[in-house]
């Protein structure tokens, strides 16, 4: 019963990030934006470590830019797509560094050159889309041979277990992933050399005291630590080779 609260109350508390695509940097300051503002920054720090200054890099579901706008510190040049015209226009006035470009394109089909990019990030966008084979074959497409790709997604066994239901935790998701289910799909993809990290903390049993610990470490932790040993976190990123 005790569970079952918790449960409806989660729900209520995230369903402002649960009814929506993006996250905005301009949002609301509150505790679930500040949450959610050290997880999706840290994302893109995560990702930044595996770009160097020559590299030319992709930003497949830019959202609102502040995320290209970390790699482009980083990387040599850095293209963020977008299905979102409005979104685009805003990011062009918003980020103006010179070696970043945002272009309004869709995720399947994004109409650049095959082998043009030497790491493509892509995070929590896999979820959103319905042919999600179709978008990594688009991604195997654009990667260099020995090219790298970081892709994020929601952990489904985490959102199964915090929020005992088997709905997605987002309204706008198409489907959601348990690590080894994603894992098998990116290798048949032709990727290799995966290598699975989590973000935020695990989900190890039902019990009442373990939801309030989750909750209360997901809201206090003020850094996100990713780790490679543990796949039962809030996301999975998923570090893979062309």
């Amino acid at each position: 019963m005790g569970a079952t609260l918790i449960n409806k109350g989660l729900r209520r508390l995230f369903s402002p990030m649960m009814s929506t695509e993006r996250f905005d940097m301009d949002g609301r300051r509150n505790i679930i934006f500040n949450t959610m503002k050290n997880f999706h920054t840290q994302g893109y720090n995560f990702a930044s470590d595996y770009i160097t200054k020559c590299d030319i890099v992709l930003d497949i579901a830019c959202g609102c830019g502040y995320g290209s706008n970390i790699l482009s510190k980083k990387a040599f040049q850095v293209y963020a797509v977008d299905m979102d015209h409005d979104t685009i226009k805003r990011n062009k006035k918003l980020y103006r560094s010179k070696n970043l470009h945002f272009i309004c394109s869709e995720a399947t089909q994004t109409k650049l050159a095959k082998g043009s990019f030497d790491v493509i990030v892509s995070l929590e966008t896999i979820e959103h889309i319905n042919n999600y084979g179709l978008f990594l074959k688009e991604v195997y497409k654009l990667l260099k041979k020995g090219g790298v790709m970081i892709l994020s997604t929601p952990n489904k066994k985490f959102n199964d277990a915090l929020f005992n239901t088997k709905k997605p935790f987002c309204n706008s998701h198409k489907k959601e992933f348990k690590t080894e289910e994603l894992l098998n799909i990116i290798k048949n993809k032709g990727f290799k050399n995966v290598d699975v990290y989590t973000q935020g903390t695990a989900i190890t049993s039902q019990s009442l005291l373990t939801y309030i610990t989750s909750v209360l470490i997901l809201f206090k932790s003020p850094k996100v630590i990713l780790k490679k040993e543990n796949t039962s976190g809030l996301y999975n990123y998923f570090v893979c080779l062309k």
